[in-house]
């Protein structure tokens, strides 16, 4: 509105100064045709000089009819020069213009700021999510005895030292992975890997409008249910559980802390409103119920048999081959395999031909995220 106003106030300032400008030329350009009428109305009423009057008469007028086209002249040369002094007018309060357009950036800002806001309150009032996931950890992990340094969901980042310790022992010149994030094995390891590489992607990696679509279309057409043992999440209980998941991911996406995602996926435990311990559980429960949906278009689905572990809390699928095929295609992923056998390693890729990539260190039973230093 204030940018608005100034415009407004400027261009009465333009629409005055006109009227006042084209006055004056009114009244100046009115004086020579009154000196015409003047000089052209002598009459002479002696006979015997009607000839000498009447060449006298055309003279005055000749010299009448220059001195109009000098006025008009000097009229022309007044309009520039009252252009001139507006446009320097203009010039010179070219710092409300400025005012105006910060004025303007400013309010994006604070709108900008308002979003995020609005991403982070709707996370920190929905407590039932909060409540269903903890209901979940309680059914099926916290029930165990984990050692301390196995509790957190992904641990650091390993240097390549420990990656040859753990892959692959020889010393050979390994160009794909040299590094990796251990995982917690606990029946989800696979969902956790790909997870994590899959939304960092998401989050830092697309553009405004690919995030945008992605969300739009998971939003409906993934659903959030789990079974584990006694316990279960429905598909009205889901759909809370989809609303808060995507808020957070929203959230993750406006922020500027790079390190946020890793510390959301990390943590198992309540430690703020804005990092309450549940984002692995979303997150799990999300890529389970998408990769069930992904198998759905894939031509050897019907060879599943086991399908309905896709869909249990902390059970992996036996045919895990075909699930990974799925999400590949269906995400537009390529995803490196990489096998540790006999202290080599063995590469199995899906989705060449797709740019994005991910790596999935694996030893029987077990997934790890790897990594390029």
């Amino acid at each position: 509105m204030f940018a608005l106003s100034i415009i407004v106030i400027l261009f009465q300032y333009s629409s005055q100064y006109q009227d006042t400008t084209q006055l004056t030329l009114e009244n100046r350009v009115d004086q020579p045709q009154i000196e015409q009428t003047s000089n052209t109305n002598i009459i002479n009423d002696s006979e015997d000089d009607v000839k000498q009057e009447l060449s006298q008469s055309k003279n005055k007028f000749l010299n009448g009819e220059q001195n109009v086209n000098n006025l008009i002249h000097i009229q022309f040369d007044r309009i520039y020069d009252e252009i001139q002094k507006f446009l320097s007018y203009f010039m010179n309060k070219r710092e409300l213009v400025i005012g105006a357009l910060f004025i303007l950036l400013v309010g994006c800002f604070i709108k900008n700021l308002y979003k995020k806001g609005n991403v982070k309150k709707e996370v920190i009032q929905n407590n039932e999510s909060l409540k269903l996931i903890n209901d979940l950890y309680d059914q099926s992990w916290r029930k165990r005895v984990i050692e301390p340094q196995f509790l957190p969901f992904v641990r650091e980042q390993e240097n390549e030292q420990s990656f040859r310790k753990e892959y692959c022992q020889r010393q050979i010149n390994f160009e794909e992975c040299n590094s990796f994030i251990p995982v917690r094995g606990d029946g989800n390891c696979f969902y956790t890997a790909f997870g994590y590489q899959f939304l960092k992607i998401l989050i830092t990696v697309y553009d405004d409008q690919q995030f945008q679509t992605f969300v739009e279309k998971a939003k409906k057409k993934i659903k959030f249910m789990i079974n584990y043992e006694n316990f279960q999440i429905d598909e009205e209980q889901g759909q809370i559980l989809s609303k808060d998941f995507f808020s957070r991911i929203i959230n993750l996406r406006n922020s500027d802390d790079k390190n946020k995602l890793f510390d959301y996926y990390k943590n198992y435990e309540y430690i703020n409103n804005e990092n309450d311990g549940i984002f692995y559980g979303l997150a799990t429960i999300f890529f389970r119920n998408l990769a069930n949906y992904a198998l759905e278009f894939n031509e050897l689905k019907e060879c599943v048999q086991d399908r309905n572990n896709l869909l249990i809390w902390e059970l992996e699928c036996n045919s895990n081959e075909i699930v990974i095929d799925s999400l590949s295609q269906c995400l537009k992923l390529q995803i490196q395999i990489l096998l540790s056998q006999n202290q080599e390693i063995i590469i199995q890729c899906y989705g060449q031909e797709y740019k994005d990539k991910i790596m999935l260190l694996l030893k029987p039973g077990h997934y790890n995220i790897g990594l390029k230093l």
